[in-house]
């Protein structure tokens, strides 16, 4: 089952998620909406709960980056 989650991040990380998240493998149903104001992303993800394993593991790795 699917739920919609979210996650605000800094330009700089909102950036570095969006590579790696067109990178990653997810189902034909997966989605996101982007919004923002200044500095900060708002992101809206459509998730099963392996994708929010997945998304997870992108945000540890674009925090040790940033």
């Amino acid at each position: 089952m699917r739920k919609w989650y979210n996650v605000e991040l800094n330009k700089r990380k909102a950036e570095l998620f969006v590579e790696q998240l067109e990178k990653a493998e997810f189902s034909v149903d997966f989605a996101y909406e982007v919004s923002g104001i200044g500095e900060l992303r708002h992101f809206e993800l459509y998730l099963t709960e392996n994708e929010v394993e997945t998304c997870n593991i992108i945000l540890d790795f674009v925090n040790c980056i940033c």
